[in-house]
């Protein structure tokens, strides 16, 4: 389990725990260059911790469990960008995908943490063309 504490200096610091044996520490660190933490994502396959930004900056760190920090992405453009809004890793755990407040997507890849498709817009409301295939994933519940 991942934690994010904010201390009374206002820096945020970051507690991993391992549940399975008494809730023991395995880290505790503060994220390097990141105030204001909004969110986490952990790639539990690796290991990997997706940390990003408050809602006013676009800025994403990936660490690992032993404060290694592999990599750190800011938005590219100059002008003031909104900050992230949700980052998912794929079923698959090989790509991180980053919403954003300005309603674009950018994709991560696991293995280099950088960035593998530029940031895209996506329509509030979907439509296929004539060659185009929209699939949409449902919740599947077994009791029923």
């Amino acid at each position: 389990m991942a934690l994010v504490e904010r201390r009374n200096d206002r820096t945020d610091h970051l507690s991993i725990f391992d549940y399975i044996t008494h809730w023991s520490i395995i880290a505790h660190f503060p994220p390097n260059d990141l105030e204001y933490l909004k969110g986490i994502e952990w790639l539990p396959i690796v290991d990997i911790l997706c940390l990003w930004k408050n809602s006013y900056d676009y800025k994403i760190l990936f660490y690992t469990f032993d404060e290694l920090l592999l990599s750190i992405y800011k938005s590219e453009n100059d002008r003031l960008s909104l900050g992230v809004r949700c980052a998912r890793w794929s079923p698959t755990e090989q790509v991180i995908v980053v919403g954003d407040y300005e309603e674009c997507i950018t994709i991560f890849s696991y293995l280099t943490y950088k960035k593998i498709q530029t940031p895209f817009e996506h329509p509030q409301e979907l439509v296929s063309e004539t060659d185009n295939t929209i699939l949409k994933e449902e919740e599947y519940n077994s009791d029923n």
